[in-house]
This record gives C-alpha cells, structure tokens and sequence, in this order.
C-alpha cells in the first residue's frame, strides 16, 4: 500500500516536471522568435532602419524618425521636387483638413497633424477647412497658401495620390492611407527618399 502510494507520488512528481520543461521550452521559442522580431533590420539608400514594434526607426542627422511604412511600400508616390524644395526650405506651413467630411476618422487626422508638427522642424499652423464646433482652429484653405507658407491638406478620399499647385499640397487617402501619405512625404523632405 506504502509502495503504491510512493509510486503515485514519484508518477506525479515526473507529469510535473515533463510539464514544467514543456512549458519552458515553449516560452524559450517564443521568446527567441519575438526577439527576433523586435530587432529586425533594413537598409533603404544607406539609410539603416530597424523595427520598433509596429514601427521603422531611422536615424537622419543625428535624430531618430519612426515611420508606420517602410520607404519600398511607399516610394511608387509622386511628389514634385519643386515642392519637397518648398516644404525643405520654408519656416512654416499650414496644415488643414476637413472636420466636417464624411467617412472620416478624426483620429487620423489628429495623428497627422501631430506627427508633422513634431518631426518637420517648422512652425506649423494647424487650421481647418470648415469652421467645426469640435476644433477650435483658423479656418486655412488653399487661397491662404504661398510660396513663403505652403499648404498641407489632409483630404479624405477614396483616392490615395498627393495633388498639388505647387503651394498648395493635398494629401488624398482614408485613414492607414493617410498615414502612408504622412509617411512618404516626411521620407522625401528628410531625403531618405530622392
């Protein structure tokens, strides 16, 4: 009885422990793939990317960039050099959109406009297309544009394309597209993309 009793014990003990390296092993591989996943590099015309959970971070003149596309999944966009000559050297620019457009999420409008404040390294005046109860911003549209304060519009469309009149930039595309948008322009006025 004793002995059957030990057995039992001793039949436990090595469920646990098969259990225990089962569960380690598991989470070792899981823990090998998602670090390699978090460190994973690229090279786009001798810039040196690498991912940063959902994002590509780049370093250009000594400042980190974080991107939600890398350069390949953008670069088929067109954008004047002209304009990226405009956007480069001007001290400011507008940037609108439409609150009141339909099929719209503000959200990304909101996230665009931040990212272009914090990363382009002008003065940036934020307006809007049509006064709005929610935003209490000038109302900006391309007739305020010049070639001293172009214009960046944040356009809701079907369409995923840039159109501009050379002060005047519209950035057509709905939601993830307008970040592709965001993130094309910024990779042509950082020169990441020539």
């Amino acid at each position: 009885m004793l002995r059957r009793i030990e057995k039992k014990k001793e039949k436990r003990k090595k469920i646990l422990m098969g259990g225990v390296l089962v569960f380690l092993m598991i989470f070792s591989v899981m823990g090998i793939i998602i670090g390699r996943q978090d460190s994973q590099k690229f090279e786009y015309n001798g810039y040196k990317f690498k991912t940063d959970g959902n994002f590509y971070v780049v370093e250009v003149n000594n400042e980190l960039y974080g991107f939600s596309f890398f350069p390949t999944q953008v670069d088929y966009l067109n954008l004047s050099e002209d304009v990226v000559n405009i956007l480069k050297t001007t001290p400011m620019f507008y940037i609108t959109f439409n609150p009141n457009a339909p099929n719209i999420d503000l959200m990304y409008m909101d996230i665009i406009r931040k990212d272009l404040s914090e990363k382009m390294d002008k003065i940036i005046v934020n307006g809007v297309l049509s006064a709005s109860a929610d935003y209490a911003l000038p109302v900006l549209t391309c007739q305020n544009a010049t070639t001293h304060i172009p214009m960046i519009i944040l356009n809701s469309s079907q369409e995923t394309n840039i159109k501009t009149n050379k002060t005047c930039i519209v950035l057509n595309g709905q939601n993830t597209e307008l970040l592709r948008l965001r993130d094309f322009l910024m990779y042509k006025v950082l020169g990441v993309i020539v």
